[in-house]
């Protein structure tokens, strides 16, 4: 209830922002004009600036690096999140300048990290296409405020506004997440009405229609009354890979405080992990299993897998690999 007031009172965005109508026209309007001449999209940000792309991608497309062969009809996804010299050289060493749109997202205009890549990347653009690069740079950052704001201005960049009210861990919703999950073939329209679905039921006092409370009460109670000081969001997809590193950002910056808002200082927070099923089993359960009784683990599938995974019934004599034939 109390959020609610706040959301009204506009000081916090991000539930409002499946209905922004019209971002989601200038978004797809460019989108199609585009289309067809990029078979990459190369996206340069870090923090909430790129793992809720990430998690969209891998959701609906498939895991990295496993999407299948990529072309103009269906362009990949390149995520440049860390200044790693090395990356940012193999990427660039993999695309090609006249068939790659580039991404910079920066909501303050100055992250030092995006900054420093996308001057690498700015660089190759221009040493190959002269000064039609800016046709392939789109920014998206706070309108009209910061550095990156007054450079997409004067060199021509197609850009795209952060709201001011919208946190960067919550911005999937905004032009952060659907400009790049536009220009990579998903469907945002199909995206934001199921946000908004979703929203409508968070807003549910009842915890028995309200999902999203319910988890809540669950996770605060188990937290604070037996101590299990870190959440391990476990999937058992690949595809929800992405997401579950989204999550571990959403918990850790959400929940994770120095001070109470009424200023004592209390440094409290519960540690996330991301694990994968069934690749932990073999690496981490050992210790989650015989290790410190901390955890709680939220187990994450896939309602309605989109592969079976078969296993041929043909048998080879051999007790290991027989019991598991067909």
């Amino acid at each position: 209830r109390d959020f609610r007031k706040a959301c009204e009172a506009g000081l916090y965005g991000f539930p409002e922002l499946p209905r922004q109508r019209a971002l989601t026209r200038g978004i797809l309007d460019y989108a199609h004009s585009v289309e067809g001449s990029y078979d990459t999209v190369c996206l340069v940000g870090i923090g909430g600036s790129a793992l809720g792309a990430w998690a969209l991608d891998c959701g609906l497309r498939g895991p990295h690096p496993v999407q299948g062969r990529h072309s103009a009809l269906r362009p990949r996804l390149v995520l440049l999140d860390n200044a790693d010299p090395l990356l940012v050289e193999a990427a660039v060493d993999s695309m090609n300048p006249r068939r790659t749109l580039v991404v910079v997202i920066a909501k303050s205009g100055g992250t030092a990290e995006t900054v420093a890549t996308f001057l690498i990347v700015r660089d190759w653009l221009s040493r190959a296409l002269g000064s039609r690069a800016a046709q392939r740079i789109v920014a998206v950052t706070s309108a009209g405020r910061g550095d990156l704001a007054a450079l997409a201005s004067r060199e021509g960049y197609k850009s795209f506004p952060i709201p001011e009210n919208v946190g960067g861990r919550f911005s999937v919703f905004s032009a952060v997440g659907l400009a790049p999950a536009a220009l990579i073939g998903l469907d945002i329209r199909k995206l934001l009405r199921g946000a908004a679905a979703m929203t409508a039921r968070s807003w549910e006092s009842a915890l028995g229609r309200n999902t999203a409370l319910r988890s809540a009460l669950y996770h605060y109670l188990i937290w604070q009354r037996k101590n299990k000081t870190i959440q391990v969001a476990f999937p058992y997809s690949n595809r929800l890979w992405g997401a579950a590193f989204w999550f571990r950002q959403l918990w850790a910056e959400s929940l994770g405080k120095a001070h109470t808002r009424q200023g004592a200082l209390v440094n409290i927070g519960q540690t996330p992990v991301a694990a994968l099923g069934t690749t932990d089993q073999h690496s981490q359960v050992q210790l989650y299993m015989e290790g410190p009784n901390d955890k709680v683990f939220t187990f994450w599938a896939v309602d309605k897998p989109a592969a079976r995974g078969r296993i041929p019934k043909r048998k080879l004599g051999l007790g290991a690999f027989d019991y598991l034939a067909g």
